[in-house]
């Protein structure tokens, strides 16, 4: 059959025409469209019920061991973050402590070198300014 280059312009002229009623027609009846496809997707599921309420109840337990691992990962999460806070402060005790004795050393130490030194001063005047200028420079 020959077609002619105008043939394809009335097909497109027609299809617009089909198209333009169509949605004339769910503009003016959508509700009794949408009545319908209810209706169509009640009988389908309606169908086997019993189906229906297997899929639910996998779903669910599926469900409800996805909550129970979330609630253990959160609890673990917890006990961690308890955990880290616990070893902070042990630690924070230890250093503490050891700077205390530490501390204590080099007071003792720094006594000791007072005492020499003013037991070197005792002995020879001038000693303490000699040391302080060797500190210095």
């Amino acid at each position: 059959m020959l077609q002619f280059p105008g043939s394809m312009v009335l097909s497109r002229m027609k299809l617009l025409a089909i198209w333009k009623n169509f949605k004339k027609f769910v503009k003016n009846y959508w509700q009794l469209l949408v009545g319908l496809s209810i209706a169509i997707i009640v009988v389908i599921l309606k169908r086997d019920s019993s189906f229906l309420k297997k899929v639910l109840a996998v779903f669910r337990e599926g469900e409800k061991e996805r909550r129970e691992e979330m609630n253990r990962v959160y609890e673990d999460d917890i006990e961690k973050r308890n955990d880290a806070i616990d070893n902070f402060i042990e630690e924070s005790k230890r250093i503490d402590e050891e700077a205390e004795k530490r501390k204590d050393i080099l007071d003792d130490k720094n006594e000791m070198k007072v005492e020499d030194l003013l037991e070197k001063e005792k002995n020879t005047p001038g000693t303490i300014a000699s040391e302080i200028d060797k500190e210095v420079n």
